[in-house]
């Protein structure tokens, strides 16, 4: 069924000035580069070490290790944009296995994505880092036990130089 939608000549000039603004958003070379180093730099603390994350799955009192970076928030790339959060997303094993009697180790290898966001509010970096862990095989995140501290994740002052990047 066909609707017939009205719009005034102010609405319609509304539509096309956003859609205007839309494609004239430009991605800043100078903004991808800086966000890129400081993933890396970040990413370099945390590769393969061993991180506490609590119970995950049916097991209790399990850590992670910290395989391998993945990627970033892309959204912050665009010139003038206001950097609200900084997130890395990072490969993750736990580094326990459910085994059943008579199972091999590494039969039941456990991987997952883990999540590590900075919000700012106020040029203010949050007080903890908001971290979630996503299982390959389940669309459920699991949060840790206890809140992680920005010393766990690579340092509050490198991820707090993510607000550099507004003035790029």
């Amino acid at each position: 069924m066909k609707k017939v939608i009205r719009l005034t000549e102010s609405d319609l000039m509304r539509i096309v000035k956003r859609v205007i603004s839309e494609q004239t958003k430009t991605i800043s070379p100078k903004r991808v580069k800086f966000f890129d180093t400081l993933a890396n730099n970040i990413s370099s603390k945390l590769i393969n070490k061993k991180l506490y994350f609590g119970n995950i799955g049916v097991l209790g009192f399990t850590s992670i290790t910290i395989k391998s970076y993945d990627n970033r928030n892309q959204n912050i790339n665009y010139q003038g944009m206001e950097v609200k959060d900084f997130v890395l997303f990072f490969n993750v094993v736990r580094d326990k296995e459910d085994l059943n009697a008579g199972e091999k180790p590494g039969t039941r290898v456990w991987s997952g994505n883990l999540e590590v966001r900075a919000e700012f509010k106020n040029g203010v970096i949050s007080k903890n880092p908001i971290v979630n862990l996503y299982p390959t095989l389940s669309d459920d995140s699991v949060k840790p036990e206890r809140p992680w501290t920005w010393d766990q994740v690579g340092g509050a002052q490198i991820w707090n130089q993510a607000l550099n990047g507004n003035k790029l």
